[in-house]
């Protein structure tokens, strides 16, 4: 696609084995969320901000380098455990874009798919976009396994 064509969705889908409702809550927990939400692996997350309600706000901050990569949004939709929805921006200058989680139970798990259309102007960022939510995906997956070790074990 090329910018002057609408908008275009960038979508991940990433099948954890975790209940719906522990990856719900993981969007809430103020103390794991700087873990993987917008987290690298060679960034130092400075400043996480959330206030998980239908109308609340979040900023994830993170020193890359020289770069301070600042994460804003609103959350539109909390729908325990099935759905959230969120306006993003980075950086906070631009006009947000709205982003989809959705849940969906399985046997042995959960289908998390991420939805994020893009502007015409960020058209070109796609495939960076739809890497970047993959990380995302595969660092929630990691800190559910890590913080459920760390239960069971006490």
């Amino acid at each position: 696609m090329t910018a002057a064509q609408p908008d275009m969705a960038v979508s991940v889908t990433r099948h954890i084995q975790f209940p719906a409702a522990t990856i719900f809550d993981a969007w809430r927990d103020q103390q794991t969320i700087g873990n993987w939400l917008f987290a690298t692996p060679a960034g130092q997350m400075v400043r996480v901000e959330l206030d998980p309600r239908e109308g609340g706000a979040f900023l994830i901050a993170e020193q890359r380098g020289a770069t301070l990569a600042e994460h804003h949004g609103t959350f539109i939709t909390l729908n325990r455990p099935h759905r959230i929805v969120f306006d993003f921006t980075a950086p906070p200058n631009t006009d947000p874009t709205r982003v989809t989680v959705d849940l969906v139970a399985t046997p042995d798990g959960t289908n998390v798919t991420l939805s994020h259309p893009l502007a015409p102007e960020w058209v070109s960022f796609a495939d960076r976009a739809r890497l970047g939510w993959s990380l995302i995906l595969n660092n929630l997956e990691t800190t559910l396994r890590s913080t459920s070790a760390k239960k069971s074990t006490r």
